[in-house]
Order: C-alpha cells, then structure tokens, then sequence
C-alpha cells in the first residue's frame, strides 16, 4: 500500500517511490495498491513505478479523501481480490507514520502490518502543521466520524 501527498511527482517523491520500488523489487508481492487523497495522483505514481521498473500489478484507490479512507478503501481491495497476506506493507511519509500507525491498527484488524517511511515532509512548518493540527485531527475524526466529514467538506470547497 503506498500512500501519496500531493499532485506532483518532484524529486521528493521521485526518491520516495524509487524506495517504494526497490522494496516491491525485493519481495514477493501479489499485489501494489496507491492510495491518494487527489485526483489523478495514483494513476501518476503508477505510471512512474511502471516507468522504474515495477512488475507487479498496480491498482489505483481512487475514492479515498481521508487517511482512514486511504486505509479501509485499500483494505477493500484487497479484500475483494481474495488476497490473503502474511504481511501488508504500507509505504508513508516520515511526519505521518504515527498517524498511519494509529489508524491502521484499527482499520487493518485481521491483517498485519508494517510501515515504512521515507523524509517527504522536509520543511518545518509542513512538519509542526502535521504534528500540531493533521495528526490530531485525524485522529480525533476516527472517533467522531462527523469531524471527518466536515474536513472533506472543507477540503472539497463546499
């Protein structure tokens, strides 16, 4: 599962998904599934692993505008393909894994995990807004699935 963070492929998530495919390269994987909360992201980081190298199937999780969404869509798939994994691998940002690690261990229930993360979030104010105001929020949305449908709201401008 690899998770995305914005709408451009920059050198930043060219070293990250070129770290996403030297692992998928490594291992033995049925199956790759991107998760983005941005239309049109997957389908360019699947190009681009494609374009590096990466043999297995990619599937692109279109629907999600969420964390949680990124997670329970992605479990979706990989429910409805019948995939039976020792071990689901999720790929993310350095900032986020303690978010990711959260929801995880509740959406994910049934399946084991790991995260590995890669540096994406360099900046400082990128890192403290994550910390002070993304994390919490999520979070707290998992709990109060009301507070997540107003932040898609607001993200979706209406």
């Amino acid at each position: 599962m690899v998770l995305g963070y914005g709408s451009v492929i920059h050198e930043r998530m060219k070293r990250y998904l070129q770290k996403v495919a030297e692992y998928i390269n490594k291992s033995s994987n049925d199956l790759v599934v991107i998760t983005t909360g941005w239309q049109g992201e997957a389908e360019m980081m699947s190009g681009y692993l494609k374009q590096i190298g990466v043999k297995v199937p990619i599937l692109s999780e279109t629907k999600a505008r969420t964390t949680k969404e990124n997670l329970v869509y992605s479990k979706g798939i990989i429910e409805e393909k019948q995939l039976t994994p020792e071990l689901v691998t999720i790929f993310c940002d350095k900032i986020r894994k303690f978010k990711i690690r959260f929801l995880a261990k509740r959406v994910l229930d049934g399946f084991s995990f790991q995260i590995i993360s890669y540096p994406l979030t360099t900046n400082l104010k990128g890192k403290i807004k994550q910390i002070l105001i993304g994390t919490p929020i999520e979070i707290i949305s998992y709990y109060f699935p009301l507070i997540e449908r107003l932040k898609i709201k607001i993200r979706e401008g209406k």
